[in-house]
C-alpha cells in the first residue's frame, strides 16, 4: 500500500471517490454538490501544502499488473479534542478486504507522537467500527453532526513513546538489564550471552554514556533510547557489519531490545523501529536490514508489519538450547 498527498493533478481521483454513491452514503449520508466537492478539494491542497504529516492522501495498491487507487486516507487535527483525526474512505469494489485495517495502521504510525487519537465513523458502518475497535479505539459518544446525520466519535489514548540519546541514569538501568532482569536476552542473541558483573557493565556503559554524551546535535546516531511515558524501556540502534551478509554499500542494519517486560506485547517495538527507520530515511537512508533468528517471533512479526520482506536465510545456522534455528536477514525500502 502506498499513500501520496493530493496535488492539484488528481481532481479527478478526488471526485471519482466523493462522487462515489455507495462510498459516501456510507460516510457521510450522501453525496457531495459539485460546489461542495469543488469547495473541499481547494481545503485539502490548502492542507496539504504545510509540509508536514497532516494531509489528504491518495491511496494505491499493487493489485495485478498494475497499481491501483483505491481512495483516501486523510490525518487532520480536531480541535476540539486537540488530537489528531484520522480518517479514511475506499471505493465500494476494495470492501472487505483487508485494505481498511492496513491504511488505518499506517495512518496510526504516521502520528506515533501523540497519546490520544481521534475518529468519526456511521454507527452503522460496522466494517468500519470493527476496524477501530480492533486498533485500540473506544466509543466515546454518538451524536448528530452538522448534516443533521448519526456520527460516532471513537477515541485511542496510547502511551507516548520518544527516542533520545542517552542519560547518565540510564546507565543503572543497563546493569540490572544485563545482570538481573535478563529474560530478554532469550530471544535477542541468546548464542552471544556471557556472564557478567555489575561492576562490569557499569563501567562499560559509563565509559560509552562518556563517549556519546556530547555529540553536535546535527551529528549522525547509531543508537537511540527508547522512553515510553518518561520510563527508559530499551533502545534501537543500527550497524554496517552484517553477519554472513556481504555489504559492500554499507546498508545499515537495524536492532532493537526491549528489556522491560512491561512494556511487551504493546506494540512498542514495532513503533520505535518505525520512528528509527524514518530517522534513518531523513539522514538519506534508502534501504536497511535486520538479522534475526526462526526463533524470534516476536521480531518477526514486528518486520513483518513494517514491510520488511525476507533476503537471505541460513539454515539451521543459530544453536539454541541444543537447537538448531535458522539465521534471517530481511530487508526492506524506506
Amino acid at each position: 500500500m502506498k499513500l501520496e498527498k493530493y496535488s492539484e493533478n488528481d481532481r479527478a481521483l478526488y471526485e471519482c471517490l466523493v462522487f462515489n454513491e455507495e462510498t459516501m452514503v456510507k460516510n457521510l449520508g450522501r453525496t457531495f454538490t459539485e460546489e461542495e466537492a469543488a469547495f473541499f478539494f481547494r481545503a485539502v491542497l490548502e492542507q496539504n501544502s504545510e509540509g508536514n504529516e497532516f494531509g489528504f492522501y491518495k491511496v494505491f495498491v499493487d493489485e495485478p499488473d498494475k497499481e491501483e487507487y483505491i481512495g483516501m486516507g486523510a490525518i487532520t487535527m480536531n480541535d476540539e479534542y486537540e488530537a489528531p483525526e484520522i480518517e479514511y474512505m475506499l471505493l465500494p469494489q476494495f470492501w472487505n478486504k483487508g485494505y481498511g485495517t492496513e491504511l488505518v495502521e499506517i495512518l496510526l504510525n504516521m502520528v506515533q507522537g501523540f497519546s490520544t487519537i481521534v475518529a468519526i465513523t456511521d454507527p452503522d458502518n460496522t466494517y468500519s467500527r470493527k476496524i477501530l475497535l480492533k486498533k485500540g479505539f473506544e466509543s466515546v459518544k454518538q451524536y448528530r453532526n452538522d448534516d443533521g446525520e448519526h456520527a460516532e466519535l471513537f477515541r485511542l489514548k496510547r502511551p507516548i513513546l520518544v527516542l533520545r540519546d542517552m542519560v547518565f541514569s540510564d546507565i543503572e538501568d543497563y546493569v540490572r538489564w544485563f545482570t538481573v532482569e535478563t529474560e530478554w536476552m532469550k530471544t535477542d542473541s541468546p548464542w552471544e550471552n556471557e556472564a557478567t558483573t555489575p561492576e562490569a557493565e557499569r563501567s562499560s556503559w559509563t565509559e560509552y554514556y562518556e563517549s556519546v554524551r556530547e555529540l553536535p546535535e546535527d551529528s549522525e546516531r547509531w543508537k537511540y533510547e527508547i522512553e515510553l511515558d518518561g520510563k527508559h524501556v530499551g533502545w534501537v540502534s543500527s550497524y554496517v557489519d552484517l553477519d554472513y551478509v556481504d555489504n559492500p554499500g554499507h546498508i545499515p542494519a537495524v536492532g532493537i531490545d526491549i528489556p522491560v517486560a512491561d512494556a511487551w506485547n504493546k506494540g512498542v517495538g514495532t513503533q520505535a523501529l518505525q520512528q528509527f527507520l524514518g530517522y534513518l530515511k531523513k539522514r538519506g537512508c534508502k534501504s536497511a536490514y535486520t538479522q534475526t533468528w526462526s526463533g524470534n517471533h516476536a521480531m518477526l512479526r514486528v518486520a513483518e508489519k513494517l514491510g520488511f520482506t525476507e533476503n537471505v536465510r541460513k539454515k539451521d545456522y543459530r544453536m539454541v538450547d541444543g537447537k538448531l534455528y535458522d539465521a534471517i536477514t530481511l530487508q526492506i525500502d524506506l
